[in-house]
């Protein structure tokens, strides 16, 4: 693959990661196709890099309705071609415990990012295989790397996104497609403001990785695809955490929930 990445489909494209990993991508000569809920905020997104004289072009679709997503991907197949590059980034949800979520809430987290990016996924998957190369890259999060309480269905949504990746890997071996998995740390956006005393929720641990921002990991996601890495956590203390939980995964998870919150904590016992 080229690692310019000549058309780029990204997932979640109207704020946060999304969005810098879009103007990103663009400004290495990439033509970004641009996925997201709000089609106010994708105008935006359309005419800032425009302004810029790269390439873009947007599709408002709700990464939850698979239905349309899987309409979608055939429009941009029809109207792009095959993407060098797919990222399923769009993807919220709520930190709470399994029995303080509704149900529609799990189905809800469930759908978005899940089967929303298993869809998207497949869709371009025999375009890329028959074409001997691609990128599909999965966003996940380092809770399911070293997972704690009182998130239960983000964490159970994050762990089956790091799945995803993993059985991709497993699929693609020798076809040319490669799979990256983006597992950061906790990264400043609006997920913090739409789900108010989640960040009170981190173990103690978990707050000795730096807060990035979304410019900022963007950054590390931009290097993993020019380094043809399969994982990218974040800076250095992330990958040292990582390494760690691979050799001692049992002490990590320890640490996790002795310095997090519990049911009997939380008054919920």
């Amino acid at each position: 693959m080229n690692p310019s990445g000549k058309l780029c489909v990204i997932t979640g494209a109207s704020s946060g990661m999304g969005r810098a990993v879009a103007y990103r991508r663009a400004a290495k000569g990439a033509k970004v196709v641009a996925l997201a809920r709000s089609a106010g905020t994708l105008t935006t997104l359309v005419n800032e890099i425009k302004s810029a004289g790269e390439n873009i072009a947007a599709y408002p679709v709700d990464i939850a309705d698979v239905v349309a997503v899987d309409a979608v991907a055939q429009d941009i197949a029809r109207e792009h071609g095959v993407p060098d590059i797919v990222f399923n980034n769009a993807g919220g949800g709520t930190w709470r415990f399994l029995d303080e979520s509704a149900v529609e809430d799990i189905v809800a987290m469930t759908a978005a990012p899940f089967l929303g990016a298993a869809i998207l996924a497949r869709a371009f998957l025999p375009g890329m295989r028959a074409r001997g190369n691609g990128l599909i890259i999965t966003m996940s999060s380092y809770a399911a790397i070293t997972p704690f309480a009182g998130a239960t269905m983000y964490i159970a949504t994050r762990y089956a996104m790091r799945g995803l990746h993993e059985a991709l890997c497993a699929d693609l071996a020798g076809t040319g497609v490669r799979a990256m998995l983006v597992a950061p740390p906790k990264v400043s956006g609006p997920f913090w403001e739409h789900n108010p005393g989640s960040e009170g929720r981190l173990p103690t641990l978990a707050k000795m990785f730096p807060t990035l921002t979304p410019e900022q990991m963007a950054g590390y996601i931009v290097e993993g695809i020019e380094k043809d890495r399969t994982l990218v956590t974040g800076p250095l203390i992330t990958k040292v955490a990582y390494a760690l939980n691979q050799v001692f995964p049992f002490v990590t998870n320890a640490l996790m929930r002795a310095t997090g919150i519990t049911y009997k904590t939380a008054g919920r016992s």
